[in-house]
């Protein structure tokens, strides 16, 4: 439906425009300037808008507003104004309009994830790697047992709370009890063996005691070695009976009395096989709490000297001692005893020498 277009410019030429070129932009010849196409008044507009058809053919839109008839006078423009009234246009036909219902997605709300019973679960499932971590450190064993037993309460009281992921409760109640049975009963399943440090020091645990054959053969676990076969050995410590030799026991003196008196001599050598750490050898001497003991058939030897000052032996050296005892008797094997304070060891040195390895008369 065409309506009626003045220039905005000179207030003197009006136009009449088809209504798709509303909106856009005329050439006025009479100011030679453009202005915006629109209905001169609000009567035209409500006019325009009632009668407007979409769905209308209309032939005359391809034309555009310069070609159209000059209004001059204001009665020709009454006389076209006149003509646009409501008895004599058709109401214009509007497609409905579709609409679509879209359902919105549901989102996870932020109350759900910060709930207490929620929170409590996901602390309790933190506490578990917490106690383990903890159980790894010096004494650790002491405050990650309590820490294990915090997660299995927490965890419990949030399972009876939750309302939605029920799972997270018994997940953090088990691992939190698997944390404790690990802690105080399976600890070698966390490379643990005992509640304090030097439990779980390897190094700090007593060595078995054996016996390295002489011929180089496989050491063997032994509480007594044979010194004619076999030397003794604990950890880094290692003793070798190199000699018994019986003689006299002052072989410089003169008179006829003492060149009688007999003594066995041992010939003893402490060596650290070790890479780390020193070994003091104090060496042994007759004492009343820790003697050297050389019995044959259950009978004590009497102990006269040592040779052996206090020395630091490192690793790869060796020390040597001579041990002065009562000349045996019998044919019947010796049993020489050496107290594990001559060398701070943890276990006495136990030797068994047969007669045949004893020179001298």
């Amino acid at each position: 439906m065409p309506f009626i277009a003045e220039c905005l410019h000179c207030r003197g030429s009006r136009f009449q425009v088809p209504n798709k070129k509303r909106g856009t932009f005329g050439h006025c010849p009479k100011c030679n300037q453009e202005f915006l196409l629109e209905p001169k008044s609000d009567a035209a507009r409500e006019l325009v808008n009632y009668h407007f058809d979409p769905t209308a053919d209309d032939d005359d839109d391809d034309a555009g507003p310069t070609s159209l008839p000059y209004i001059s006078s204001q009665a020709e423009l009454n006389t076209e104004t006149a003509a646009l009234t409501p008895e004599t246009m058709t109401a214009p036909v509007v497609p409905p309009v579709r609409q679509e219902i879209v359902e919105a997605p549901t989102y996870r709300t932020t109350d759900e994830l910060t709930h207490p019973a929620t929170v409590g679960a996901l602390v309790a499932l933190g506490i578990f790697g917490f106690a383990i971590l903890v159980s790894q450190l010096p004494y650790g064993r002491f405050v990650a047992g309590p820490i294990a037993v915090l997660g299995v309460a927490i965890a419990a009281f949030a399972w009876l709370s939750l309302e939605k992921r029920k799972w997270l409760g018994p997940l953090a109640l088990g691992v939190n009890v698997l944390a404790l049975l690990l802690i105080a009963v399976f600890p070698a399943w966390l490379g643990l063996s005992g509640w304090t440090p030097n439990a779980d020091d390897p190094e700090s645990q007593p060595k078995p005691v054996t016996a390295i054959g002489r011929d180089g053969s496989m050491p063997e676990a032994a509480d007594v070695v044979d010194a004619s076969k076999a030397v003794w050995q604990q950890g880094d410590v290692r003793i070798v009976i190199n000699s018994a030799k019986i003689g006299p026991l002052d072989p410089t003196a003169k008179t006829p009395d003492k060149q009688k008196e007999r003594a066995v001599r041992i010939s003893v050598t402490l060596k650290n096989v070790g890479v780390a750490r020193m070994i003091r050898f104090e060496g042994w001497k007759a004492t009343p709490t820790e003697e050297v003991k050389l019995t044959q058939a259950g009978k004590l030897l009497t102990a006269h000297s040592t040779t052996t000052a206090q020395v630091a032996i490192f690793p790869g050296k060796a020390g040597e001692c001579e041990l002065v005892f009562a000349a045996p008797t019998g044919k019947e094997e010796l049993q020489l005893e050496l107290p594990a304070s001559g060398f701070e060891g943890t276990a006495p040195a136990k030797f068994a020498i047969p007669r045949a390895f004893v020179t001298g008369r």
